[in-house]
Formats: structure tokens, C-alpha cells, sequence
């Protein structure tokens, strides 16, 4: 496996990082919902592809965390569900 394999990794794994924090954290998104999912799949497709690269800390492997202070939490009557991807019509 190449260097440049490593590298493309370690690059998708910082945006994420910081699309999270800015999304999550300052409530400024900077890029679409698209573009953050493309950057995602890329991600879990290199993973996929070189399980060896993937860690416990990857964007791909855990829930964003450190939420803005202004969100409070809602009881929802029922469960509330993933829609994990909407760009098919699968």
C-alpha cells in the first residue's frame, strides 16, 4: 500500500474532523450535507478497501461528540431513526 494511500486518509480525516466541529460545536456548516456524506463514503470506501488504515478514532467509526450548548434535549414520542442516505432511491 502506497504512502499517498496513508496520506488521502489522514487529509479526509482532518476535514471531517473540522466539518464536525463546525457543524456541531460553532453551528456553522461549511460545506453541504452532500459534500460531507461524499467525504464520508470516500472515507469508509478507503477503509473498507485497506482495514488496516481504519482506527477506533475515525470519523467513520464513532458519533460526532461536543454539541453546541444552545441545543436542548427533547423526549420525542417515538424513536427517532437514521436516514442514513437519501441521495438514492434505494
Amino acid at each position: 500500500m502506497s504512502i499517498q494511500i496513508k496520506n488521502k486518509i489522514k487529509l479526509i480525516k482532518e476535514k471531517l474532523r473540522k466539518h464536525d466541529y463546525a457543524y456541531y460545536v460553532q453551528s456553522q456548516p461549511q460545506v453541504s450535507d452532500k459534500e460531507y456524506d461524499d467525504l464520508m463514503g470516500e472515507l469508509k470506501l478507503l477503509e473498507d478497501r485497506y482495514p488496516q488504515l481504519r482506527t477506533d478514532d475515525s470519523p467513520s467509526q464513532r458519533l460526532s461528540s461536543g454539541i453546541s450548548l444552545g441545543f436542548k434535549t427533547v423526549k420525542h414520542k417515538t424513536g427517532m431513526f437514521s436516514l442514513d442516505n437519501t441521495y438514492s432511491i434505494d
